[in-house]
């Protein structure tokens, strides 16, 4: 295996902030010391500007108001490949499955702590299965596609993650405690087949108390006896991003370069590295006293005044990250997002799953790394101008290179 190296020192040798120009270009694909792969991308390899593939707007779901198809406070969304919708709700708990048209379908399970019962968690599809992690309770239902109740199981406790990952083997990453007798790690990826065993486990360093870019806040109250904390990232600080792949390994990357690492489970054996160039955005005054005053308004009411009273304006950057989300399809191919200097809606860079820029397009709107990717379609949650919750249906269009 190669050498443990740490990904903060592969980081540093990122390209620097300037415009890589619109010809296309040919990477740069050496082996360090120790055989990893280093990409280095002087531009596009694929298309220039953003003439290259597309997404576009296929369709929006919006179930009737008192039909069978009804939402109510939806969570997350998964699809099959075929373009069936499986939604997620909570208060009360219920799966919602729609056709590809939007045509509802069926529910699969509902609000409880029986049989094919669960309560709030994350879920995930796995061939004709659908599984949900449900923390609360400490543990995992399986559910076929059709909607039939298969079996649940114990699980792991109160860890919640945006997502469950599946890995090619079938087995899903379930966020966890550190096993018995490492107190001093930060948490553990359980890896995990859908009948409930466990097959590996990855145990993560626990993370400082008080780690950089974020804002923390204490409330007491009873006469402090009752304490309460609160820990959320400051608005536009850069921050570290990973993202699961299929082949159980890890794309890693900080925001503040634009520079990636493909490593192990647990950060260690990095196999590759891949850099791109990205301009600095700045931030101008009026947008940073919008996001501040969003930012504090989004709070729980308990949290607001605290808040205000603890933090600044001026704790917010006065330029963008060099970039911000990252999706991966099942195709492999990296999607991240960036803020686009021209203004108004980001730009999505593409590259191969070997770190290869294909080129940038400009997706129909932002947010699209927070998405349900299948090979063809985004899926994304969403409201209606009226406020009633949405499904829209993004199509990516490929020509030319895949």
């Amino acid at each position: 295996m190669p050498p443990r190296l740490p990904i903060l020192l592969l980081l540093l040798a990122a390209c620097g902030g300037a415009d890589a120009g619109t010809a296309l270009s040919t990477p740069v694909i050496d082996t360090l010391p120790g055989g990893i792969v280093r990409v280095t991308n002087p531009g596009p390899t694929a298309w220039a500007d953003t003439n290259g593939w597309r997404i576009v707007l296929e369709r929006e779901i919006v179930p009737e108001e008192g039909s069978e198809g009804e939402v109510g406070n939806p969570s997350g969304l998964v699809a099959d490949e075929d373009g069936t919708i499986y939604w997620l709700m909570r208060s009360p708990s219920v799966i919602k499955a729609y056709a590809p048209d939007g045509a509802w379908l069926r529910n699969i399970g509902r609000e409880g702590d029986g049989p094919g019962e669960f309560r709030d968690g994350m879920f995930a599809i796995v061939g004709d299965k659908l599984v949900l992690q449900d923390p609360n309770n400490t543990r995992m239902t399986v559910f076929e596609t059709s909607g039939r109740f298969l079996a649940s199981m114990p699980s792991q406790c109160c860890y919640w993650t945006s997502n469950l990952p599946v890995f090619d083997d079938g087995t899903l990453g379930i966020s966890g405690a550190p096993p018995t007798g490492q107190s001093d790690a930060g948490g553990a990826l359980y890896l995990t087949r859908i009948d409930g065993t466990v097959t590996d486990t990855v145990v993560f360093p626990r993370v400082p108390d008080n780690p950089d870019g974020y804002w923390t806040l204490t409330l007491t109250s009873n006469g402090g006896k009752n304490v309460s904390r609160m820990m959320m990232g400051i608005p536009l600080r850069p921050n570290a991003v990973s993202r699961y792949r299929s082949d159980r390994t890890v794309l890693r990357g900080h925001s503040a370069s634009y520079a990636f690492a493909i490593t192990g489970l647990d950060g260690t054996d990095t196999v590759r590295v891949f850099t791109a160039s990205a301009p600095t955005v700045p931030v101008t005054d009026a947008e940073r006293d919008s996001i501040y005053e969003a930012t504090i308004s989004g709070m729980n009411e308990q949290w607001r005044e605290g808040l205000r009273d603890a933090t600044s304006v001026s704790d917010i950057p006065t330029a963008w990250p060099l970039w911000g989300g990252i999706a991966i399809d099942p195709t492999g191919h990296i999607w991240v997002s960036r803020p686009n200097p021209a203004g108004g809606i980001g730009l999505l860079d593409v590259f191969t799953a070997e770190g290869v820029l294909l080129g940038t397009i400009l997706p129909p709107v932002a947010g699209l790394t927070g998405g349900y990717w299948t090979r063809d379609r985004i899926y994304l949650n969403g409201e209606t101008e009226e406020g009633l919750p949405k499904i829209a249906v993004y199509r990516i269009e490929r020509t030319g290179v895949e």
